[in-house]
């Protein structure tokens, strides 16, 4: 239907993610209610699930030269939600953050769409002529403020994390594109002692700081969620406790259904179902990478490489939280996670690639990436 440039693995592999998504999402909110049709938490992630797979399809089929022109009245549109939501009275505050609109019940989050608007804004800007990325005025630094403002205005509502994993994506994307490493480097390394200013005059960053490198010396307090993170994944040996069955999402866990879905799929599932889980994720980004080399231009070359760098450093990040390999950081698991932003924003990315990869099979599968 897509086309045979990857679209059907990849397609098959989504899916099977979104399965994954549906039974974590079922068994970490079942505590609810015990009757599925009182599961308000569960029915809003099938609602989600649902707009979810329509914009998947519809994207899908708009033609990729349409999302190329798309691309940078998007990236507006993205600005513009991410400044509005600093506004009190149009953003929600929750615990001092402002990162959501909230309308009727439903919640949306602009840095959600700030990531896709990136990946496609980079994607024209350094593809349109093959010289531009090489050219410090023409290239780099329009990229590199595009890149800066989002996760300047990301950690404005504020989301550390988010804003570095932004950042993060725009530096891979412009390495990929070929910004020379003269440029990239320097940039990086006066970023990492801002960042670390930026953590260091934070008292809830310190202590996340402080919980990654020794939980157990504060298990009652900043060190809690870690350990329990841990424990769920230690609990659940090779085989897992068994779907629904576990224990630390009733009372340990903090944010059992987002932030640390993937501790539940260790203690229920057990190792080899997180195997199973990262193993997909694996798929699924040599298969975005795979129809990224078959593209049929750079933009789609470039924006097929930005979705699978974003989806699979935010699974690596997601799954170092909970693992202890990262401090801990509230970034869900895509696909899997429960909250409607992030699952619509991936999935409306995966459209976004199987529009590429159609173009591609269209035009005879691998052609030269020449400048649109």
């Amino acid at each position: 239907m897509f086309g045979r440039v990857g679209s059907a693995e990849l397609v098959v592999t989504v899916s099977l993610l979104l399965a994954v998504g549906v039974v974590m999402a079922l068994s970490t909110t079942m505590a609810e209610s015990p009757s599925l049709l009182a599961n308000t938490q569960f029915l809003k992630q099938l609602t989600w699930l649902c707009l979810s797979l329509a914009a998947l399809g519809l994207v899908a089929f708009i033609p990729a030269a349409w999302l190329r022109r798309a691309a940078f009245p998007l990236l507006l549109v993205a600005g513009a939600g991410l400044v509005a939501v600093l506004v009190p009275g149009l953003g929600s505050t929750v615990n001092g953050a402002s990162r959501w609109f909230r309308f009727h019940g439903l919640s949306v989050q602009p840095s959600e769409l700030a990531k896709l608007a990136l990946v496609l804004g980079l994607a024209r800007w350094l593809g349109e002529k093959e010289e531009r990325p090489r050219s410090l005025l023409a290239g780099y630094l329009p990229a590199l403020c595009v890149t800066g403002l989002m996760a300047l205005l990301i950690l404005k509502e504020p989301d550390f994390g988010t804003a570095c994993l932004v950042g993060l994506i725009g530096v891979v994307m412009m390495f990929i594109a070929g910004v020379r490493v003269a440029y990239l480097l320097p940039t990086v390394l006066a970023a990492l002692p801002a960042l670390w200013f930026l953590v260091s005059r934070s008292e809830y960053r310190m202590h996340r700081m402080l919980a990654f490198m020794d939980p157990w010396a504060y298990p009652d307090s900043i060190g809690f969620h870690v350990i329990q993170s841990l424990i769920a994944l230690g609990s659940g040996g090779v085989y897992g406790v068994g779907l629904g069955q576990g224990q630390q999402k009733l009372s340990f866990l903090f944010e059992a259904d987002t932030d640390f879905v993937f501790a539940v799929i260790g203690e229920e599932l057990g190792y080899l179902g997180a195997l199973l889980v990262i193993g997909l994720f694996v798929v699924l980004i040599w298969e975005l990478f795979r129809i990224a080399e078959r593209a049929s231009n750079r933009f789609g070359f470039l924006a097929a490489c930005g979705v699978g760098t974003w989806l699979g450093m935010q699974a690596l990040v997601h799954i170092g939280v909970v693992s202890k390999a990262l401090p801990t950081k509230g970034i869900p698991l895509p696909f899997i996670s429960c909250g409607g932003s992030s699952l619509l924003a991936a999935m409306v990315a995966v459209g976004v690639v199987l529009s590429i990869a159609r173009e591609a099979a269209a035009r005879g599968g691998a052609a030269p990436r020449e400048a649109p």
